[in-house]
């Protein structure tokens, strides 16, 4: 016996921007961490620019007047978050345009916006998309098509015992 003499550091984790993750999860922190706000109007109005650039790129002029179109009723209150990342989700998947070029945008627009409440909601809403899809390709039966009732306690037992 005895008391040990010799101490070991331990190094604290990565934060979840600097962890390295497999290209295939869909929770990586590269999906999950927006971009900084802009520290300036010159610096918002320089990244909107570049933001309607690309947005201008992937669309049709009928797809952009549409997308102009819901993001203003968003900003007005007259369309939930929820709404509108799905309407977001479906007008930038009909432009062909794929899931992480979406993700990236989307949390651009996000960090564009100058409402911090209109924010929060809209990256409330979205992270929740994210878990959801997470659960949905890693557990199928959640999805409603499988399973066919309860499941079992684990360990096949009753959940709880008789001392």
């Amino acid at each position: 016996g005895g008391i040990p003499t010799t101490i070991r550091t331990i190094s604290a984790p990565p934060t979840l921007q600097h962890a390295r993750q497999p290209q295939q999860q869909p929770l990586s922190a590269d999906a999950t961490t927006f971009p900084p706000p802009p520290r300036s109007p010159t610096e918002a109005a320089q990244r909107n620019g570049v933001f309607i650039g690309k947005v201008r790129d992937i669309f049709d002029q009928r797809q952009f007047d549409q997308f102009r179109s819901d993001s203003a009723q968003y900003r007005k209150g007259r369309t939930t978050a929820s709404d509108y990342y799905s309407q977001f989700r479906a007008i930038f998947a009909d432009a062909g345009c794929g899931e992480k070029l979406q993700r990236d945008l989307f949390k651009e627009l996000v960090a564009l916006l100058p409402d911090h409440d209109k924010q929060a909601e809209l990256k409330d809403v979205y992270l929740g998309a994210l878990h959801s899809d997470e659960l949905s390709a890693n557990f199928p039966s959640l999805d409603g098509d499988g399973g066919g009732g309860a499941a079992a306690p684990a360990g096949g037992g009753a959940a709880v015992s008789a001392a």
